[in-house]
């Protein structure tokens, strides 16, 4: 929760999430798709959301991304935004992630997003 690590270029292609990892920049979190809500609410994972969001403004405002959630239907129309394993897995069935999971606070950290400066 304490920093951000950089383990592929922005221009090179991380494989992370079958069926959009040419198409995207792929952003981890140190989490579990089983947490619960409890778990991001956690002091932990609240100050890695904040970290994340910084990280996700600064990559929409450089790669003219607007901060939408895009689920599966959305990826699949080519819309352009901000998704997760779990909704490229349904879309192009390439995977079994289902991270962040049902729980990950989206529209919280979208407004944090927001908050920090994205477009």
């Amino acid at each position: 929760a304490d920093s951000t690590v950089q383990c592929v270029r922005d221009q090179d292609t991380a494989f992370a999430a079958p069926g959009l990892n040419a198409d995207g920049v792929q952003v981890e979190l140190a989490g579990y798709a089983g947490q619960g809500v409890a778990g991001w609410a956690d002091d932990y994972s609240q100050a890695l959301l904040r970290r994340a969001a910084a990280l996700v403004a600064d990559l929409c405002r450089r790669h003219h991304l607007s901060i939408v959630a895009l689920d599966a239907q959305a990826l699949l129309r080519g819309e352009r935004g901000i998704t997760t394993h779990a909704e490229v897995t349904k879309a192009y069935r390439r995977s079994t992630h289902t991270d962040p999971g049902p729980t990950f606070p989206m529209a919280a950290f979208l407004d944090l997003v927001r908050q920090t400066g994205g477009s």
